[in-house]
């Protein structure tokens, strides 16, 4: 009977949770991932559309017959066509990995942009297969042009304003 006595006793002692090991990791651990976190910054483009149901005064239509011109992107499968108003100002053709030459296309938005100095809204029509990327930086081109000029960046405004659409049928009216 006292060694059944005996192991009553040892079965009843409470067991010891030893969690230093764990706080250990926890010290190492959490500074490590606050550092290398990756802090993104989220932008939110305000896009202000026409109400379709609306039908244009007779004012808007006179100031679009003074101002033809305008700033309209059409983004392809393997195209981006800019258009003025009235007709295709600037066909550039897609890389093999997909990309549109991006510097020709700022050198004509900053020529738009001589041309039409209070003009601040751009479109951009895209058909529904185009990849996300290209959209930004088709969008980065239309708003702004930016380069580098002794060591400092340096920010010109295009067309800030910018409005998003479905591009018209490929054989469609342009």
């Amino acid at each position: 009977m006292s060694r059944l006595k005996r192991r009553k006793k040892t079965n009843n002692e409470a067991a010891e949770l030893n969690i230093t090991a764990f706080l250990n990791l926890m010290v190492v651990l959490v500074p490590f991932l606050l550092i290398s976190a990756v802090f993104s910054q989220m932008a939110v483009l305000e896009l202000n559309m026409p109400d379709p149901d609306q039908e244009p005064t007779k004012q808007e239509e006179n100031n679009d017959e003074d101002k033809k011109e305008k700033v309209e992107l059409i983004l392809r499968e393997n195209r981006l066509l800019v258009n003025n108003g009235d007709k295709i100002a600037l066909e550039l053709k897609a890389d093999e990995d997909g990309s549109y030459d991006i510097e020709q296309l700022t050198q004509y938005l900053v020529g738009a942009k001589q041309r039409l100095p209070d003009v601040q809204s751009a479109v951009i029509l895209l058909e529904s297969d185009i990849e996300y990327q290209r959209l930004i930086q088709a969008m980065d081109a239309v708003k702004e042009k930016v380069w580098e000029e002794e060591g400092e960046i340096k920010r010109q405004t295009l067309f800030p304003a910018v409005s998003i659409g479905e591009a018209p049928a490929a054989g469609g009216a342009q």
